[in-house]
């Protein structure tokens, strides 16, 4: 019996973490965007899906404010100021006017988040050197966060975004710490004549996020059942063997 049921435990190991391990990466190709009445642009407000994640389009001005745009680095036309970022050219999310990316399960459950793309999109007549920091928050079903930021490059060049490496701007642990049910995107804008940063007063705080890995975590009593299952599974097997 004991081997027997060592047996099963072993087989279950991997589906018992599977979830752990499969990681799934918005990369704006097949995003339905049934939500955003005028698509390709992005209102506050407006709610794209991927798969099983959302992307809530939020502006602290309220709801209906243009914040962004679904666009192509291959078709400038959907690009701010007709020039894309650089180094991609395939479809990806635009987030202009301060606005902020919230990104979660649509089931509400728990998220891991694994990285990110991200380029800065320079502003019109912006002064020489000016880009954006790039903030990270990371909020945890009991109520604490963590938030970091990342410069980005002044040219507007894609980058990644990785879980660790940031400075970190508020709250504790790491991105990745906890039960996080939310992530929020935006951006600081940092002018490049004064030096200064600022977030959500400036309208400038623009950026492109792309392949946005996130992983959804079962809830324990998931794996409960799971392991329920596979040991009524393993006694029926005796049972039969003893037949």
């Amino acid at each position: 019996m004991k081997q027997l049921l060592r047996s099963t435990l072993a087989a279950a190991a991997p589906l018992l973490f599977a979830g752990a391990a499969n990681a799934y990466v918005i990369d704006f190709e097949t995003v339905d965007a049934s939500n955003v009445p005028f698509a390709p642009l992005l209102l506050g407000g407006d709610y794209l899906t991927q798969g099983a994640y959302f992307i809530d389009m939020q502006d602290i001005n309220g709801p209906g404010g243009l914040i962004g745009a679904l666009s192509n680095g291959n078709d400038s036309d959907t690009c701010y100021n007709s020039v894309c970022p650089k180094d991609n050219k395939t479809n990806f999310l635009s987030v202009y006017n301060d606005g902020i990316a919230h990104l979660g399960h649509v089931s509400g459950g728990q998220i891991l988040f694994g990285g990110m793309s991200a380029a800065y999109i320079p502003v019109f007549e912006a002064p020489a050197g000016s880009t954006v920091y790039l903030a990270v928050e990371a909020d945890r079903a009991d109520g604490s966060y963590a938030s970091f930021y990342y410069p980005l490059k002044s040219s507007g060049a894609f980058m990644n975004i990785p879980t660790t490496g940031g400075t970190r701007l508020g709250g504790s642990g790491a991105l990745t710490d906890g039960i996080v049910t939310d992530l929020f995107v935006y951006g600081y804008f940092c002018n490049g004549g004064t030096g200064s940063c600022s977030a959500f007063s400036t309208n400038q705080g623009q950026f492109a996020l792309d392949n946005i890995i996130l992983t959804a975590v079962p809830e324990p009593q998931t794996y409960a059942m799971l392991l329920a299952g596979l040991c009524l599974t393993g006694v029926a097997a005796l049972r039969k063997k003893t037949a």
